[in-house]
């Protein structure tokens, strides 16, 4: 969920001596500064990239990286030039374009593909927004929300899970490229915080939010991701967040960013304490991993917009929180006063709640609901060997009793769509598939009433099963899907019966992707092969 970062910005940077003549005049040139702290932000965040396009499996290109980065870089040089004369080094919009190419995702983009250009104008679109609010919305002599933070969540709010999508919160089981990740992270954002002098942002952040979070699951929140077999609850969902490299990358690099948090330490450590509990408030009633990263990344576009409320009621030089506690400490009132705040946070919390903890969640995909009509049995004895492929971007697999289920089951509905083609019963269609699946067979169908239609059977010799990202949306949990590798042999059938035609048999291997009917596993769509014939044997 999360973001990076319009980063911890420096004090103004003093031009160069530099000048650069342009047009027959002569302007001064800013260039960057190695004690700049946007410096060591900007090999922090190199570095990740670097990580997640090669052994992290960031599903995200390097052209999208460039245009985000781009694009901010240019906006900014341009309106700088225009604004102060002068050729500046565009370093708070590289890291802004930076933040968006490493936490914005295009759906279809995969891993690998380095230089696709997919969603290239969300790329810009966005990049471009987030620049333009730094200079548009200001409140005094500064802009007032984090450009980069404002710009994905609006992005993510009137866009969608069709058009964008967040990284994820879960970057893969522990191994020695989320640790090395994490240890970027850690290191880099403490580095980075100190020198900005903003690390109390983080931890006034940090410690709340996770007591709040503790709150909402103990209360039985669930969520559904794209990564987990079933749905993500109670504790685990607690560990899952906030020991998320997405969260760790929001709370050092986003929500520091000197220019949009308050002046003062003790208004700071309010506006950190605020973003936590809105973050877990507004994540509450979330129950899909889309939902609940936009939430926290909302949360901090609340606060910033009440960041001119925290300045004026709590001034610069207020007392430091830790005399405020000794004070309350010594008074009855205040201290059940803030019993009873804490009492109301916690009810707020768990009522908040409340819809995704009686939202149905499913592990295994869509659920559809049973077709009008009974589903016929069909003897199918499956002799062919069965494996259980691994998908590495999914925590988890199936269990051996629903690979088994859903080998048999496959061949089950590609029996009945059989008969349903050579009878032409669409009713009966209905019964083994739905989606995409179920349009091709009555299309086939109806094309075929009254002509010749062909009817393909088939012989598997393996099957793997395993799970895959879903096909229903960028955040989907994933899926079950069966790899039927073996021969299929197409018949043409007039009136239901053989036409006289030699059958064809051919080689054939295929995924079927499968959805959770009434009574068993229905067909939703088929791809290309996706798994080999390894795997555990079931």
């Amino acid at each position: 969920m999360t973001a990076v970062l319009e980063p911890a910005i420096a004090p103004v940077v003093p031009e160069d001596r530099r000048r650069l003549r342009v047009g027959g005049r002569s302007y001064p040139v800013v260039g960057p500064s190695i004690r700049d702290p946007r410096v060591a932000l900007a090999f922090v965040i190199l570095a990740l990239q670097i990580l997640g396009q090669t052994v992290l499996g960031f599903n995200v290109s390097i052209t999208q990286i460039i245009l985000a980065v781009g694009t901010c870089a240019l906006l900014e040089t341009g309106l700088a030039f225009w604004e102060r004369r002068a050729i500046v080094w565009p370093a708070s919009a590289m890291q802004t374009g930076s933040g968006i190419g490493l936490i914005m995702r295009v759906p279809g983009t995969m891993h690998g593909e380095w230089w696709s250009t997919r969603g290239w104008s969300l790329f810009v679109g966005v990049s471009a927004f987030s620049v333009l609010s730094k200079h548009v919305i200001r409140w005094g002599d500064r802009h007032l929300f984090n450009p980069s933070n404002l710009g994905l969540v609006a992005a993510f709010v009137v866009l969608g899970t069709n058009w964008v999508d967040p990284q994820d919160l879960w970057w893969g089981p522990i191994s020695t490229p989320v640790v090395s990740a994490l240890i970027v992270i850690a290191l880099g954002g403490v580095f980075v915080t100190r020198r900005a002098h903003v690390l109390r942002v983080t931890a006034s952040f940090y410690v709340p939010f996770m007591a709040t979070l503790a709150v909402l699951a103990a209360s039985g929140h669930c969520m559904t991701a794209r990564w987990a077999v079933g749905p993500v609850c109670g504790w685990h969902y607690w560990v899952i967040v906030i020991t998320s490299p997405e969260i760790l990358v929001f709370i050092l690099f986003m929500i520091t960013d000197p220019r949009t948090v308050p002046k003062g330490p003790t208004a700071r450590t309010a506006f950190g304490a605020t973003i936590a509990v809105l973050g877990t408030l507004i994540a509450a009633p979330q129950h899909t991993e889309f939902g609940t990263k936009v939430g926290i990344l909302a949360a901090l576009v609340i606060a910033c917009a009440l960041r001119p409320l925290f300045e004026r009621y709590i001034p610069e030089d207020a007392p430091s929180v830790s005399v405020l506690v000794r004070r309350w400490a010594r008074s009855p009132q205040l201290v059940g006063a803030g019993v009873v705040a804490l009492a109301l946070v916690s009810g707020s919390i768990v009522a908040a709640g409340s819809p995704a903890r009686d939202r149905p969640t499913t592990g295994l995909g869509t659920v559809v609901a049973g077709a009008a009509g009974e589903r016929p049995k069909v003897d199918v004895k499956v002799s062919a060997p069965i494996t259980i492929g691994k998908a590495a971007d999914i925590a988890g697999s199936v269990d051996a009793p629903t690979a088994r289920r859903a080998a048999r089951q496959v061949l089950e509905d590609l029996s009945i769509e059989a008969e349903a083609l050579r009878t032409g019963d669409a009713g009966l269609a209905a019964t083994a598939g739905y989606g995409t699946r179920l349009a091709q067979v009555e299309a086939a169908i109806k094309a075929g009433s009254g002509g010749t239609t062909t009817v393909t059977s088939y012989e598997p010799d393996h099957l793997t099963v395993l799970l895959v990202r879903g096909s229903t949306g960028a955040q989907a949990p994933p899926q079950v899907a069966v790899t039927l590798f073996g021969t299929a042999t197409a018949q043409d059938f007039v009136g239901g019966r053989p036409s006289g035609a030699v059958a064809r048999t051919s080689a054939f291997a295929r995924t079927f992707l499968l959805a959770s009917g009434a009574d068993a596993f229905l067909i939703g769509s088929d791809i290309d092969p996706v798994g080999g014939r390894g795997g555990t044997p079931v």
